[in-house]
C-alpha cells in the first residue's frame, strides 16, 4: 500500500511496485517476516527511508548492494536473536532485557507489550518483571513520544503489580515538573530538569506536537518507579515515572509550547 499524501509505503506489494527486482529479492525475506503494520517506507531527501524494528535504514535502495545485503543480515540476525531468546523457556529477566534491546527505540515498547501479553512470564516475581519493565522505559530516550507509545505503557503497567519497594523512599506527597506533551509519564522533581527537556523538546518534531511546562502535586501510590534519583540534587535527572492518569486537569501550565530555534 502507498500513501501519496504523506510519501509513506507499507507492505511488501508496495515494494515489489515500487522498486528494483533486485532490491525486492533482497529485502522480501526479511519484511515477509514482520507484521505489515510494524514497518514502512517514507520519503525522504536522500530516498526512501526504512523503518523496521530490528533495522532502520536511511537509503533503502542503494547501488551499493554489497552494504545493503549487510543492512539486511544485520536486521535478520537481531530478529533471529530476539526470537531465540524469547521464545526459550528457560531465559532469565535478563536474557529478555537483551532480546528486547535488539529491537529499535521506536518500537521496543510494543515488542515489550506483546513479550509480557504473549509468553508465559509466571517464572517471574513481580520484581523482576518491574525490573525488565523500568529497564526497557530507562533505555528509551522518548518513551512516550505518541499516543500509540502511551497506549502500550498503559498496558504494560498493569501486567503485574508494583512493588513497594520501588517508591518506600519517596515522601508521602509531593511536587513534580514535566517538559513535554502533558499526559507524560516521565515527570521530575527537579524544575530545573523539566525546564531543559522544554525546551530541548522544542528541536524534536513528534506526531502530538504539544511541549508544555507542567506542574502537578502527586502521592507516593501514584508514583511507578523512579530512577533512583536523590531528590534533593538538583544537577540529576530525578526521573519520577507516574502511572497513567485520567484527571490531568490537575496539571498547572506553567509554560506553553516552547518554540524558539
Amino acid at each position: 500500500m502507498k500513501n501519496e499524501m504523506s510519501g509513506q509505503m507499507y507492505g511488501t506489494d508496495s515494494v515489489k511496485q515500487s522498486f528494483s527486482k533486485e532490491t525486492y529479492e533482497l529485502w522480501y525475506p526479511y519484511l515477509s517476516s514482520l507484521d505489515e503494520s510494524d514497518w514502512y517506507l517514507e520519503s525522504a531527501d536522500m530516498g526512501w527511508y526504512l523503518k523496521t524494528p530490528f533495522y532502520v535504514c536511511s537509503n533503502f535502495e542503494s547501488d551499493n548492494h554489497k552494504d545493503m545485503k549487510r543492512y539486511v543480515s544485520t536486521a535478520q540476525h537481531k530478529m533471529n536473536e530476539y526470537h531465540r531468546i524469547v521464545c526459550n523457556k528457560d531465559s532469565d529477566i535478563n536474557s529478555i532485557y537483551t532480546a528486547i534491546c535488539f529491537v529499535e527505540k521506536w518500537k521496543r515498547e510494543t515488542y515489550l507489550l506483546r513479550y509480557l501479553q504473549t509468553f508465559n512470564i509466571e517464572r517471574f516475581g513481580d520484581d523482576e518483571v518491574w525490573e525488565l519493565i523500568s529497564d526497557i522505559w530507562s533505555n528509551n530516550e522518548f518513551p512516550c513520544h505518541s499516543y500509540v507509545a502511551r497506549t502500550a505503557w498503559k498496558k504494560i503497567f498493569k501486567i503485574r503489580p508494583r512493588p513497594k519497594s520501588l517508591v518506600s523512599h519517596l515522601p508521602d506527597v509531593m511536587t513534580v515538573y514535566r517538559g513535554g506533551h502533558p499526559e507524560g509519564f516521565a515527570w521530575t522533581s527537579s524544575k530545573k530538569t523539566a525546564e531543559q527537556f522544554h525546551q530541548r523538546n522544542s528541536l524534536w518534531s513528534f506526531e502530538d506536537d504539544q511541549n508544555f511546562l507542567c506542574q502537578r502535586t502527586i502521592t507516593r501510590d501514584e508514583v511507578a518507579f523512579t530512577d533512583g534519583s536523590d531528590l534533593d540534587v538538583d544537577y540529576c535527572e530525578n526521573e519520577i515515572v507516574l502511572f497513567p492518569h485520567t484527571d490531568w486537569s490537575k496539571n498547572i501550565i506553567l509554560k506553553d509550547n516552547y518554540y524558539q530555534r
